[in-house]
């Protein structure tokens, strides 16, 4: 089973290109948007939310394509997990799903924040805790920066270095039938 690869906070601070400690920093000091889904049309809601969760997970796994399969990394706060928690999250994954969180946790137990993101086949159990509001975890992809953040109603705030990532992730989100509507 592959797994996140831990690293500490100094570490993590000086690996990745954009650093944000709380979403107001990112807003305030980066080129930011919100990665939102083009209207999906089809009248099944739970099928729209399918169809809207494989949609963020396959560009996910594009962006990780694009940044070469390295230095990507990922916040994943263990220490918050409680055994409640834990339970709430396992009753609304799939099995596979909690494979993954239990050797997480096993591996992990309740520390660590800052990983190394080492496969893209993490991708979609990070993405499904993210796009379910289960838990969320922050992306960081360096090769061509970005900053992906959790999920808020199946929006994503979203943060660059500059007006040329921006541009370049807007058109790639479009391929996906996704938008990034620009806020600074």
């Amino acid at each position: 089973m592959i797994l996140l690869e831990k690293i500490d906070d100094n570490e993590f601070k000086d690996k990745v290109s954009i650093y944000i400690e709380n979403i107001n920093n990112g807003f305030e000091r980066y080129i930011s948007g919100i990665l939102e889904y083009e209207e999906v049309t089809r009248d099944n809601m739970v099928e729209n939310v399918k169809i809207k969760e494989d949609t963020v997970i396959n560009f996910i796994k594009e962006v990780y394509k694009i940044n070469n399969f390295k230095d990507i990394y990922i916040d994943f706060y263990f220490e918050n997990l409680s055994k409640e928690s834990i339970e709430i999250i396992k009753n609304n994954i799939e099995k596979e799903d909690i494979e993954v969180l239990e050797n997480h946790i096993e591996k992990f137990g309740n520390e660590g924040v800052h990983f190394r993101l080492p496969h893209e086949g993490l991708i979609p159990f990070f993405m499904r805790l993210n796009t379910r509001e289960l838990f969320f975890s922050t992306f960081y992809f360096n090769e061509v920066p970005m900053t992906f953040w959790g999920n808020y109603n199946y929006s994503f705030p979203v943060f660059f270095k500059c007006e040329k990532d921006f541009e370049f992730y807007f058109n790639l989100a479009k391929n996906f039938g996704l938008t990034i509507r620009k806020i600074k």
